[in-house]
């Protein structure tokens, strides 16, 4: 099986698969805004400690407070290329 709705399998073998969500539990990628810049009316673009951006979408409703850590795709890109 190649996909599973949509989702391709990893090329990456089981135990690391396994040892990446384990660091991604830990909260290992997850990363501290230092700073935010309106891209759009719903999305900002998100500085992180890392000195990664991404984006992060604009919350409207009452009483939700915005994020302050966001998960970095690319620290975990770079972790996995690491090994």
């Amino acid at each position: 099986m190649d996909s599973f709705y949509g989702f391709e399998r990893s090329p990456l073998p089981l135990d690391l698969i396994l040892e990446i969500r384990e660091a991604m539990k830990r909260g290992d990628f997850d990363k501290r805004i230092v700073k935010r810049t309106p891209y759009s009316v719903d999305v900002d673009a998100a500085e992180l400690e890392c000195g990664h951006t991404r984006p992060v979408a604009v919350e409207y409703e009452k009483g939700k407070d915005e994020p302050e850590h966001l998960y970095c795709r690319e620290c975990r890109a770079l972790w996995i290329s690491s090994l």
